[in-house]
Parts: C-alpha cells; structure tokens; sequence
C-alpha cells in the first residue's frame, strides 16, 4: 500500500470513528452495554488516529521530508500500544479499580510489548 493510501485509509477511518463517538456521547444511553462498547471502541479508533497523525506530524516537522514505508509502520505499532494503554487505563479509571499501582504495571507492560515487537521486526 502506498504511503498516500495509507494516510488517507487512516484518516477515513478516525474521521468515521469520531463522528461514531460524538453520536455515541449525546445520542445513547450510558448504562447499556451496547453503547459504552460503541464508545471506548470508537475511542480507541480515534485515539489510534490522533497518536498516529501526532508522531507523523512531528517526524515531518524534525525531517522536513514524508516518512516512508518503514517509518509509518514503526510510528502505527507505537500509536497502537499508546491507545491500547490509554483506553485500558480510562476504562479501569471508570470502573474505579485503577491506582498507581495497576498504572505502572500496565505502562511497565506496554513498553515490553513495544520492545519485544521491535525485536521481531528486526530479526
């Protein structure tokens, strides 16, 4: 898939996502299940696009050239655990189970997985 594609399937699908999750918080009900899942999954989507056009936003401003291939792989694995991180931790904070404790654990896990990930890519 060409970088332009990409940016452009990316941004599609968060522009989707937003309008799903504006609708979502005036148009439904928060105490079905249907709707708090339609929330964090939309969420999560727009969270997604947001971490991903943030880092090639700054890649661009620090290189002054569009990233390549290699590049926007790296920064949609780093987007993707940043949001999986977020919305985790945004859900335990509303089901009022998250502390520092759980926090730390939870960060200290995502950045292994980050690791592990970029290990593998490279072998």
């Amino acid at each position: 898939m060409k970088t332009k594609a990409l940016l452009f399937v990316i941004f599609t699908v968060c522009l989707f996502a937003l309008g799903v999750l504006v609708t979502t918080l005036f148009n439904t009900a928060p105490s079905t299940n249907d709707a708090v899942a339609m929330f964090y999954a939309s969420l999560s989507i727009t969270l997604f696009g947001l971490f991903f056009f943030l880092l090639f936003a700054f890649t661009r401003i620090q290189t002054h050239v569009v990233p390549g291939l290699a590049a926007l792989k790296v920064m949609l694995r780093t987007s993707l655990i940043v949001d999986i991180l977020a919305v985790a931790l945004l859900a335990l904070k509303a089901n009022n189970v998250l502390n520092w404790a759980t926090s730390i654990v939870l960060t200290v896990v995502a950045v292994i997985i980050g690791v592990v990930l970029k290990r593998q890519v490279k072998q």
